[in-house]
């Protein structure tokens, strides 16, 4: 998987030697963090207001997307087909109306 370079920290991508402590920094991305660390981390963010730009920023991020789910009804969503297939067996049954 790993050549023996890549092993000893030389990264082929982008040709330099990384130090062994660089090497532990990056090994440790993606790690979970301790509910200590979350909370430092929670406290130091705590009451940072946002620019303008970075609300603006943020707003035209988002613009536009609904939610993915939207128009799902339950784990697929049926074709018109299928729906018209539906409301045809449901018609006249008085018991399909009924709440339980």
């Amino acid at each position: 998987m790993f050549t023996d370079a890549e092993k000893k920290g030389y990264n082929i991508k982008y040709k330099r030697v990384f130090s062994e402590e660089h090497l532990k920094q990056i090994s440790r991305a993606g790690c979970t963090l301790s509910e200590e660390h979350k909370e430092k981390i929670r406290l130091a963010l705590k009451g940072r207001k946002r620019t303008e730009k970075t609300k603006k920023k943020i707003s035209l991020a988002k613009k536009g997307k609904g939610n993915g789910r939207l128009g799902k009804i339950g784990v697929y969503s049926p074709s018109k087909e299928t729906r018209k297939k539906i409301s045809l067996s449901l018609k006249g049954n008085t018991n399909a109306l009924k709440k339980t």
